[in-house]
C-alpha cells in the first residue's frame, strides 16, 4: 500500500483518500503533482519544517494543509473575498517569492505565517451581520488572537500570555495588509521573536508588504461588477505576476488619449509604492509595479507540423476523488507529447 502521508497534503486527491488510508493513484499522482503544481516552490520550501507545540512538535507543512482545508468554512459567504480569492493570493505569493526563497531571504517560519495569512486576512469582513470592508484587517487580527483554536493555531505555545505566538504573528500580517493610511507599514514589527516557531527573528513587515502586493494584484479579477461605480478595476483586463513584479495591462480609451484612467493607475501605484520600496531596500532585488497598455492579441499561425489534440478524460466511476486523477492523467499525456519536436500539441 502506498503511504499517503508522503503525498503532498495539499493535493486534493490525497486529502479525500486519507480517510481510508489508501491511494489509488499510487506514485503516478505524486509524479503528476510534482511536475505540474504551480505552488511547488513555496510549498517545497516549507516541507520538513517543524515547530514546538504545547504538547508535541507540529509539522508546519501538514498544519498549513489542514488550515487551507478548513478555510473554506471560514471564508464562505464572503463573495469576491472568499476562498478562491485566497487561492489566487497564494499563487501570486508563490511567484513573488521565488528569488526570496532562492536567496534564503524567507525562513520556513515566515513562509508558514505568510501562507496562513493568505487564508485568514479577510475573515474579519463580517461585522454585525453584514459585510464591511472598512476595518476588516484589524478585525481579522482580533479574531485570530481571540480564537486561535478555531483557526488551528491554539496548540502553539504562548508568549508570556494567553495568545499563542504564531497567532500573534499571523494576526499582525493580516492587519498589516491594510491601506498605508490606516496602518503605516513601518508600524508592523520587523523583529518578531517566537522561539517555539523558529530560532530566527521573523520580519512581519516584509510579510505584510508581500501580502499587500498579492492582495492588490487580485483587484482586477474580483472587485468590479456591473453595479459598481466604474473604476480602475474595470480598466485592467489582464494581470501578470512574475518574480518581484506585478504587471497591470490597462485598456486604452483612444489612440492618443487614454483618458483619466492613467491618473487612477498612478494613484494605485502610489498606494503600493511603500511596499515596493521597502522590499527593494530590504532584499537588494528589483521590485516593480509595471503599468502599460494592453497589447492586442495576435492570431496564432497555423502549425507547420502534424498536430494532435488531447481531450479531457471523463470520470465514469462517479467518485469525486478520481476527478483529479483523470485531470492528472491528461496533463501527463500532454507533457509527454509536448516533448516531441515533431508534433504540435493542442490542449
Amino acid at each position: 500500500m502506498y503511504d499517503c502521508k508522503t503525498c503532498p497534503p495539499l493535493c486534493r486527491l490525497c486529502n479525500n483518500i486519507r480517510r481510508n488510508g489508501d491511494c489509488p493513484a499510487e506514485v503516478y499522482w505524486e509524479m503528476i503533482y510534482m511536475t505540474n503544481n504551480p505552488l511547488l516552490d513555496l510549498h517545497a520550501a516549507l516541507r520538513g519544517a517543524r515547530a514546538k507545540g504545547r504538547k508535541t512538535d507540529i509539522d508546519l507543512y501538514e498544519r498549513f494543509g489542514q488550515i487551507k482545508g478548513a478555510a473554506g468554512d471560514w471564508l464562505k459567504d464572503l463573495g469576491k473575498n472568499g476562498y478562491e480569492h485566497s487561492e489566487r493570493i497564494e499563487q501570486y505569493l508563490t511567484e513573488l517569492t521565488k528569488k526570496l526563497i532562492e536567496r534564503d531571504l524567507l525562513t520556513q517560519a515566515e513562509i508558514f505565517v505568510l501562507l496562513c495569512a493568505a487564508y485568514m486576512h479577510d475573515i474579519g469582513y463580517w461585522q454585525n451581520g453584514q459585510l464591511q470592508a472598512k476595518g476588516h484587517p484589524e478585525r481579522s487580527r482580533k479574531l485570530i488572537e481571540d480564537r486561535p483554536d478555531t483557526y488551528l493555531l491554539g496548540d502553539f505555545p504562548s508568549l508570556g500570555g494567553a495568545i499563542p505566538g504564531v497567532a500573534q504573528a499571523v494576526g499582525w500580517v493580516c492587519y498589516g495588509h491594510t491601506e498605508e493610511a490606516y496602518l503605516p507599514l513601518l508600524q508592523v514589527p520587523n523583529s518578531f521573536a517566537d522561539q517555539s516557531l523558529s530560532s530566527e527573528i521573523l520580519n512581519l513587515r516584509k510579510l505584510s508588504a508581500l501580502l499587500r502586493l498579492a492582495d492588490e494584484a487580485d483587484d482586477p479579477y474580483i472587485r468590479h461588477s456591473e453595479h459598481e461605480t466604474p473604476s480602475i478595476r474595470a480598466m485592467i483586463p489582464l494581470v501578470k505576476i512574475g518574480e518581484e513584479t506585478i504587471r497591470w495591462y490597462w485598456r486604452q480609451a483612444g489612440a492618443n488619449d487614454p483618458g483619466p484612467w492613467v491618473r487612477h493607475l498612478k494613484e494605485k501605484q502610489s498606494i503600493l509604492v511603500t511596499s515596493i520600496d521597502y522590499l527593494r531596500d530590504l532584499t537588494n532585488l528589483g521590485w516593480y509595479l509595471v503599468l502599460e497598455p494592453q497589447v492586442p492579441e495576435m492570431a496564432l499561425p497555423l502549425p507547420e507540423k502534424p498536430s494532435i489534440a488531447v481531450l479531457p478524460f471523463t470520470n465514469m466511476s462517479g467518485e469525486k476523488g478520481l476527478e483529479f486523477f483523470s485531470d492528472g492523467l491528461a496533463e501527463g499525456i500532454i507533457n509527454g507529447l509536448s516533448k516531441s519536436d515533431n508534433i504540435f500539441v493542442i490542449a
